[in-house]
C-alpha cells in the first residue's frame, strides 16, 4: 500500500483538479457520483491510479482478478513444491511506468477509460473468451485497436517492458534449467510481443 501511495497520490498540497481538464474532471466526478464514491475521496489521487482502478473494477466483474491469476496459482504451486520463484520485475518499477507517463498520456488514459466504459465490458468479454480459446491473433487485434492512437503508453507498458523480458529469457533458456514464465496475454500476441522478439532471435515458439 504505501508503494501505491508513494506513486499514485499527489503532494498534501496538490489536487487532482489541477492537473486535468475541467471537461475530463467533469466526467470523472460524474462517474464517482454515479458509483457512490465522494468526490473529495479521488481528489489526491493521479489519473494514471484511477484509470487503473477503474479498469480493475471491470475486469472484476468478469472474474479476472489479481489474486486469482495463473501467475499467483503457479507461485502457490511453486511454493509449495519447494520450487525456485521469482520475477522480471518489482511491484515498485510496475507502479513507476505509470508515475513516469507524461500529465498528458496520464489523463488520456483516465478519459478514455471514463468515455469508454460501456465498450470496454464488450472488450473484456471479448479478450477473455479469446484468451480461453487460445486465439491469439484475435488478442492481437483488440490490443492493437485499443493503443492505436496511444504509442508512448503502448510503449511504456507492453514494448519496452516485452524487450527487457526476452533478454532474461534468453539468459534462462542458456542456462538449461526447466522454467515456467507466465506473462500476461497482451505480452504475447502482435508486433513487438514476446513471441515474435523470440521469433526473431531465431527461437521455435509453439503454442500448445
Amino acid at each position: 500500500m504505501q508503494l501505491t501511495l508513494k506513486h499514485g497520490m499527489y503532494p498534501y498540497a496538490e489536487s487532482l483538479k489541477n492537473h486535468l481538464e475541467p471537461e475530463t474532471y467533469e466526467k470523472l466526478q460524474n462517474h464517482a457520483k454515479a458509483i457512490g464514491i465522494p468526490g473529495v475521496a479521488i481528489n489526491q489521487m493521479r489519473p494514471w491510479m484511477l484509470a487503473v482502478a477503474i479498469a480493475g473494477t471491470a475486469y472484476a466483474k468478469h472474474g479476472a482478478t489479481p489474486s486469482t491469476g495463473f501467475d499467483k496459482h503457479f507461485e502457490a504451486r511453486a511454493t509449495k513444491d519447494g520450487k525456485e520463484t521469482g520475477g522480471f520485475e518489482t511491484v515498485e518499477f510496475q507502479l513507476g511506468i505509470f508515475s513516469k507517463l507524461s500529465d498528458e498520456d496520464q489523463e488520456t488514459m483516465l478519459s478514455e477509460m471514463l468515455d469508454d466504459l460501456d465498450a470496454m465490458d464488450e472488450f473484456i468479454k471479448r479478450v477473455l473468451k479469446a484468451w480461453r480459446a487460445g486465439e491469439a491473433e484475435a488478442i492481437a487485434k483488440d490490443l492493437a485497436d485499443e493503443f492505436k492512437d496511444y504509442p508512448e503508453i503502448h510503449k511504456a507498458l507492453l514494448l519496452d517492458r516485452n524487450t527487457a523480458w526476452v533478454k532474461e529469457i534468453e539468459s534462462m533458456l542458456k542456462d538449461g534449467k526447466p522454467t515456467l514464465i507466465v506473462v500476461g496475454a497482451g505480452h504475447l500476441t502482435g508486433e513487438g510481443s514476446v513471441v515474435e522478439l523470440l521469433k526473431k532471435a531465431g527461437y521455435t515458439v509453439d503454442q500448445r
